[in-house]
């Protein structure tokens, strides 16, 4: 599920044009969708409700994804 939410972050990060990490940073790519809610670019109003809808439904499918993994395992 999680490859689905990156496949989905990308696209957004690519036609919203948000930034990437600096080239001398060991991490290449977008910054994540927290990190960018943590910084001073400026964001419309819709992008920022985007990004916090994205971490909101990466939080829950965290969450639910791995209870129900521990369950199986008992």
């Amino acid at each position: 599920m999680h490859d689905f939410l990156q496949e989905i972050y990308f696209d957004f990060c690519l036609k919203n044009d948000m930034p990437k990490h600096p080239e001398s940073s060991p991490f290449n790519g977008y910054l994540s969708a927290d990190d960018l809610l943590h910084t001073n670019y400026q964001f419309t109003k819709s992008q920022v409700y985007w990004l916090k809808n994205y971490v909101r439904l990466w939080n829950i499918l965290d969450n639910t994804w791995f209870d129900k993994s521990e369950e199986e395992g008992k």
